[in-house]
């Protein structure tokens, strides 16, 4: 029988740092060429087989919004955590590594103390390297810290990455909790993806190692490859997807006001019963009218928070819109 071992990673960094891009590039489905926001969290899943083992290893993937506005960071995104990529924009790094260890590293850290992390440099393709980009990234990691540079939309260092983290995690897990994690699972794993450890750990950079890394993007521009029929198509999707997004925000304040009225209508009966029921005193009304209006209060205050929610959601998309 097949046992199942379900890990949650947890992708976490700013806005527009490329979170769902290299989710996208793990498990194989299209990178957007324009920026499309991640409203709230979505998941999606990749899975291992170990057959000497008898383990199906289930990566459970949590993509996090980075604007505030769509997703205020909630303590459910990093608790249980058994690994997080914490994610820089390569080309933006002082304003994307700026509160990246007290927004996220930090967070993690205090919620899921065992789990494996990693700072990931996204956007690599793009690498233009000089003495202020390394200044930056000295200023803001620190030597002890371990780090990859990837580039989701090559897929350079993609995979290799998630693929180091896991092994890391089932390598820590066979000693701290062997009952779940059975001795030798992390040498099964590799053999599967036909790598060894020093495979893995190649791209793994440090403050020390940086700069013998760097030397080989020096002088490398950009290149934007683009069409101008691309660019139409990424115009179209992109309203598109803003479309889409205002259409779920609507129905979704719709759906709870049709839950408001209901409530309403439950709190007219609920009156009605307790005027028609036999009331010994005084006392026993108040105490059946309190409890009522309470428990409405209440109801009617979650609804109320999340229709703000939903209309700063509303309101985000367009000044998206907008700025076009």
């Amino acid at each position: 029988m097949e046992k199942n071992l379900n890990l949650k990673l947890v992708i976490l960094g700013e806005a527009q740092v490329g979170k769902t891009s290299i989710i996208n590039a793990f498990i194989g489905k299209d990178i957007p060429t324009r920026y499309l926001p991640t409203i709230g969290t979505k998941t999606s899943r990749k899975s291992y087989i170990l057959k000497k083992k008898g383990v199906v290893i289930t990566l459970n993937i949590w993509d996090t919004g980075g604007q505030k506005s769509f997703n205020v960071l909630n303590p459910i995104h990093y608790r249980n955590v058994d690994i997080a990529i914490i994610v820089f924009d390569l080309t933006r790094p002082k304003e994307t590594l700026n509160n990246i260890k007290k927004e996220f590293v930090e967070k993690v850290s205090y919620y899921s103390d065992e789990s494996i992390r990693i700072i990931v440099g996204n956007k690599l393709d793009l690498l233009s390297a000089d003495n202020r980009f390394r200044e930056t990234i000295s200023n803001f990691l620190n030597p002890r810290d371990n780090f990859i540079f990837l580039s989701a939309k090559t897929g350079e260092n993609v995979k290799d990455c998630f693929e180091l983290l896991i092994y890391s995690f089932l390598k820590k897990a066979q000693i701290l909790t062997p009952d779940i994690v059975a001795e030798s699972t992390s040498e099964e794993f590799i053999q599967v993806l036909g790598k060894n450890e020093k495979t893995l750990k190649k791209n793994l950079l440090k403050i020390g190692t940086i700069n013998s890394f760097l030397k080989n993007f020096e002088g490398k521009s950009p290149i934007n490859t683009k069409s101008q029929e691309e660019e139409e198509k990424t115009e179209l999707k992109y309203n598109d997807f803003i479309k889409q997004e205002l259409q779920k925000v609507e129905y979704k304040k719709n759906e709870l006001l049709d839950k408001f009225l209901i409530n309403i209508a439950e709190l007219e009966k609920s009156l009605t019963h307790i005027r028609k029921s036999n009331i010994k005193s005084v006392g026993d009304a108040i105490k059946n009218l309190k409890d009522l209006f309470l428990s409405s209060e209440k109801e009617s205050q979650e609804y109320y928070e999340l229709v703000q929610k939903l209309n700063r959601e509303e309101n985000e998309l367009i000044i998206i819109i907008n700025k076009k």
